[in-house]
């Protein structure tokens, strides 16, 4: 009995075609979805930071995928030998007896590149988080802790209007004497409402993850528009919650007069994951939203080009697995 690598094969070249026309199309595809994705934006940034995660791993999983089609059981240890399913003849089989150099390749440089993302990963994520404790801690000491419309700020005196959130664990939400003074008490109910979801809603997690992702990976398309799509749909999802509690007008003023974002008064600003208040161009989706219907169509497929990314990572393993399991009986 055979064991016919050609399965293997035709998987592994629908995947990689899958996976090239997916990393140059998404961005056109997401930017049509966009109108969709903007009334559910939370689902949006879940999605995308998915889609994301699974290409990488579909896109990891090719070698050893590609590695079975030249090599099949002997990666597991089975020979002609003493497989019979591996044989055609009294010795010898479709299988040389010595497994194939280029699928020895493939599984090492598989392995390799997976480990050097999680390596370029835990390093970029360290380092932020040094910068983000140090921040921290310096807002901390120059300003003041007090409770404004239920939620725990720290004030820091600096005339600039700005209001940002910094990871839960290190520091909440912070405000400057510029925000509170320019804004009037249902403004300032509304900036506060909004940086309050980006921490009960885990954005930082979110956000951070996928852009620690894309650091090493920016020069794919795919990766690059959705890591840069991924912010814009937090915010807009912190603007939801604060509509909801305070009201369209009052978030939509804020908005206008807090203007762009500024820097925060510490050095490590670029190393810092702080999710800002501020952004007037989103003041256009808060009062005259684009309409979701001529949309629909692009983000249902999308949705479905991120379903097609987990059965093609899930794909891949699979001929290990029931060699595994199964054996050569």
């Amino acid at each position: 009995m055979t064991v016919d690598s050609g399965p293997a094969l035709a998987l592994a070249t629908t995947i990689t075609l899958g996976l090239l026309i997916s990393a140059v199309g998404a961005p056109l595809l997401l930017r049509r979805a966009a109108p969709a994705l903007m009334h559910r934006p939370r689902t949006a940034a879940h999605l995308l930071t998915a889609g994301m995660t699974l290409w990488t791993l579909a896109t990891i999983v090719l070698g050893p995928l590609y590695a079975w089609a030249l090599a099949g059981p002997r990666l597991l240890g089975h020979t002609p030998e003493s497989c019979g399913r591996c044989s055609t003849g009294p010795v010898d089989g479709p299988f040389v007896t010595e497994t194939p150099t280029a699928a020895i390749a493939l599984l090492v440089g598989s392995a390799l590149a997976g480990s050097a993302l999680v390596l370029s990963m835990a390093r970029a994520g360290r380092r932020r988080s040094r910068a983000t404790r140090r921040t921290s801690a310096r807002l901390r000491a120059r300003g003041t802790a007090i409770r404004l419309h239920g939620h725990d700020v720290v004030m820091v005196d600096d005339q600039r209007p700005f209001a940002v959130a910094l990871p839960g664990r290190h520091g909440g939400i912070v405000l400057s004497t510029g925000a509170r003074g320019v804004l009037d008490q249902r403004e300032l109910a509304a900036v506060l409402a909004h940086e309050a979801a980006h921490l009960t809603q885990w954005h930082h997690l979110i956000g951070g993850f996928a852009a620690l992702l894309a650091r090493p990976l920016r020069a794919v398309p795919l990766i690059a528009a959705a890591a840069d799509a991924i912010p814009h749909y937090l915010e807009i999802a912190a603007d939801d919650e604060a509509k909801a509690s305070v009201g369209t007008p009052a978030l939509a003023a804020a908005l206008l007069r807090l203007g762009e974002p500024v820097a925060l008064p510490v050095p490590e600003v670029g190393e810092v994951h702080a999710l800002h208040a501020a952004g007037p161009q989103r003041i256009r989706h808060l009062v005259c939203p684009d309409d979701p219907v001529p949309a629909a169509r692009p983000a249902v497929l999308l949705t479905a080009g991120v379903i097609a990314l987990a059965f093609a990572g899930a794909a891949a393993p699979m001929p290990y697995v029931g060699m595994a399991v199964l054996g050569c009986a």
